[in-house]
């Protein structure tokens, strides 16, 4: 479903709502859109299931294409891009339940699904 930003859409697989103490979710990313800048308080293990992606992380830039796995670590800011002309689909594990989210400056980002 449309996770209420603009040209992702959203879906929690597993949770603290379904008693379990990691967050799994599925995200599909339009073409020209992507992730706010933001940061997590855990690490986060992405999975590239199709298309390709440009994730900015550190001041570097790195390509991910089908089949790419990415461990991004606690407290450091990254935005994932959909880098391609279809659509982005990801997997993305956290090591927390719910999932905490920062932007840059500090501030608490509310995301508009439950995590």
């Amino acid at each position: 479903p449309p996770s209420g930003l603009p040209g992702i859409f959203h879906m929690t697989v597993a949770s603290r709502d379904t008693g379990e103490s990691v967050s799994v979710w599925r995200q599909r990313i339009e073409p020209a859109h992507g992730t706010p800048a933001h940061r997590h308080l855990c690490d986060e293990v992405v999975t590239v299931q199709r298309g390709s992606a440009e994730l900015k992380m550190g001041g570097t830039i790195r390509r991910l294409g089908e089949g790419d796995t990415v461990v991004l670590p606690a407290n450091v800011d990254h935005q994932i891009l959909n880098a391609g002309a279809g659509p982005l689909e990801l997997v993305a594990v956290f090591t927390e339940s719910p999932v905490q989210t920062v932007a840059p400056d500090g501030r608490a980002i509310d995301l508009p699904w439950r995590s």
